[in-house]
């Protein structure tokens, strides 16, 4: 089951900052947890996939046949912007007929083309009576309920590790190509950067590749503005009696060392520390709080982070 947060993206006022504060502390840290902030960069790529999916605006028609990469390291952020899309493209159903013009499904390492199959029917909500079925015949009632039920927009995340283990590389492969020779919807792969160079491998999607954005980490060297307008969003909606000073120049050149400028990262120190501050009862994220995250960080949280996706 894939979790969908309910996004906290509203920044607190000086009034909404001592109401929350009077919360209690597990719906404060429900705040921390579900915390987004829509920066600049993050609104543009989620316009350019908006865009992408209906070229001129949510009341003309989907574009479909289409094959798009969304591309980044790890931590970047392309989880979070493409459920907070997602959330916002479904649509309730129109009369008695149900329909799933848009879905979502992360993959997970080590699938054969049987779990792909599975979710792209479960996001279509079918989720039993597969079980007796071999993969071709999971995968072609994946693709005619698709169809039955009008998807014009498939969101594949972490979909890198349908190619990540040879074994079931062809047969992942050949489900993919499946739907794509359909042509009755756009497809987004979301992943690591070496993905594209999986599909440029392979002609019959590198072909049908229409759209590729990439969602790189914030730049040291061009960006430390940016970076730090980003960390002044992020403080706007703690729920802490009170600003924690995050966009200080002292900040923000320590959480550009623990992050290397990773918004995953960056997200996890904050997080982190915010929970360490909600549990002392402080009025805001002290030094010490953001020091100790940094250190567990750099200990624990880079090697995850490091490894194949957010």
């Amino acid at each position: 089951m894939i979790h969908f947060p309910q996004f906290h993206t509203t920044p607190f006022d000086e009034i909404t900052r001592k109401e929350v504060f009077k919360l209690d502390d597990g719906e404060r840290l429900r705040f921390v947890r579900d915390l987004l902030y829509p920066y600049n960069r993050f609104l543009d790529v989620q316009d350019a996939v908006s865009e992408w999916h209906k070229p001129v605006g949510d009341a003309g028609p989907a574009e479909i046949g289409d094959l798009g990469l969304l591309l980044g390291e790890s931590g970047n952020g392309k989880s979070f912007m493409l459920k907070s899309f997602y959330q916002k493209a479904i649509t309730p159903p129109k009369g008695d007929r149900m329909r799933f013009p848009v879905i979502y499904i992360e993959v997970l390492p080590g699938w054969k083309a049987g779990g792909f199959a599975r979710a792209l029917l479960a996001a279509t909500g079918k989720s039993n009576g597969t079980k007796r079925q071999n993969v071709d015949q999971l995968a072609a009632s994946a693709v005619e309920r698709l169809l039955e039920y009008e998807t014009v927009f498939i969101i594949i995340d972490d979909a890198h590790f349908l190619f990540h283990q040879k074994r079931y590389y062809d047969e992942n492969y050949s489900l993919l190509k499946q739907i794509a020779d359909a042509q009755f919807a756009n497809v987004l792969l979301a992943g690591l950067p070496h993905l594209e160079e999986v599909v440029k491998a392979e002609y019959q999607l590198a072909r049908r590749t229409g759209f590729l954005e990439p969602l790189p980490k914030f730049d040291a060297a061009t960006e430390a503005r940016h970076y730090q307008a980003f960390l002044v969003g992020v403080d706007q909606r703690l729920p802490f009696a009170k600003e924690s000073g995050l966009g200080n120049p002292a900040t923000v050149e320590r959480l550009f060392l623990g992050s290397g400028g990773s918004v995953g990262l960056t997200m996890s120190v904050i997080k982190r520390a915010a929970r360490t501050a909600i549990t002392a009862k402080a009025a805001c994220i002290m030094d010490h709080h953001i020091a100790a995250a940094v250190k567990h960080v750099l200990l624990f949280d880079q090697e995850a982070f490091h490894g194949e996706d957010d």
